[in-house]
């Protein structure tokens, strides 16, 4: 019978040291794959869809327009780290509508497949952009809202993981997917991406 490896032993320390190790070399395995597609389906190079999203934070900017970001658990949080990160680094107008009382209160009165797609029609204006955030990408009440985004002729930029076939993936004007279907690596992934965006926008922009 194997004994459990005691806390602070040698063998301990250089089993967590190997097991560290191989997440680190899987994580860069997983960004150095991260793939790129429009709403056609089309492919395109990372570095072709950061020149894009850069020109829609422009855009949004030169409009006076805002950012809104959505997601669910652990992507709202996602999307409430990064909209810090957005108004106060990028200096940009950005927006997250998972405020416990507003959230439950469209869920309770309009099914909480229906949240968020009631509050950013209410919300969203021409000159505005979506961050959609989803480790599966399967969640109606966000497949829900692109459909309202996309019906005001308001730009989405997906963030997916899981599934290449998960249906958000399919929606977005881009859609950035994450080649895992574990969720830490999922989620610690988007805001990696989301992260290397707004301090890009800053050097590009900010800094000039």
């Amino acid at each position: 019978m194997n004994k459990p490896l005691r806390l602070g032993s040698n063998i301990w320390g250089e089993a967590m040291d190997a097991v560290y190790k191989k997440a680190v070399s899987r994580f860069d395995s997983i960004l150095n794959k991260v793939a790129v597609t429009d709403q056609a389906g089309r492919h395109l190079e990372l570095s072709r869809a950061i020149e894009k999203i850069h020109f829609q934070l422009s855009m949004v900017s030169q409009s006076e327009g805002t950012i809104w970001i959505i997601g669910n658990g652990g992507s709202a949080a996602i999307a409430s780290h990064i909209q810090t990160d957005l108004v106060n680094q990028c200096k940009l107008r950005a927006q997250v509508v998972h405020e416990p009382s507003l959230m439950t209160c469209h869920a309770n009165d309009y099914g909480y497949e229906n949240a968020y797609a009631r509050m950013l029609k209410q919300f969203i204006r021409t000159g505005d952009l979506v961050f959609v955030v989803s480790s599966s990408g399967q969640s109606k009440n966000l497949l829900n809202a692109v459909d309202v985004a996309l019906g005001m002729q308001v730009p989405v930029i997906s963030f997916t993981g899981f599934s290449s076939n998960n249906l958000l993936r399919q929606k977005g004007d881009l859609n950035l997917w994450i080649p895992s279907k574990d969720y830490g690596e999922v989620e610690v992934a988007h805001l990696f991406l989301l992260h290397f965006l707004a301090d890009a926008y800053v050097q590009v922009e900010v800094m000039a």
